[in-house]
């Protein structure tokens, strides 16, 4: 999920989570975590917790049909998403840019 997240710009689908923690409204923000708990980024929740939960709950055996039940449940919309930079990305501002005076205007 993260890195369809990352790369693809996609919603957070039910079928790419693994647990939701805590309680939380339709609306709330909510933290994105990756499998191994580090912050991926932060979105508006599409749904409450308690339907999240339910959702991952229809879709958690190993058969395909109940895997298929919750794929197309959206828990965070990605236009209503926002991801932390991935580690070791380059910056916006390169180094030369930061040590550049500022541009002075000339008024004539």
């Amino acid at each position: 999920a993260v890195a369809a997240l990352r790369r693809r710009r996609a919603s957070l689908l039910a079928a790419g989570v693994t647990r939701v923690d805590g309680d939380y409204h339709r609306g709330d923000v909510v933290d994105l975590r990756g499998p191994d708990g580090g912050a991926i980024g932060r979105g508006l929740a599409f749904c409450d917790a308690d339907t999240a939960r339910s959702w991952l709950r229809a879709g958690a055996g190993t058969d395909p049909e109940d895997r298929r039940r919750r794929d197309p449940h959206i828990l965070v919309r990605r236009e209503a998403m926002v991801l932390e930079p991935e580690p070791n990305a380059p910056s916006a501002v390169s180094a030369a840019d930061a040590d550049a005076a500022p541009s002075q205007e000339t008024n004539r």
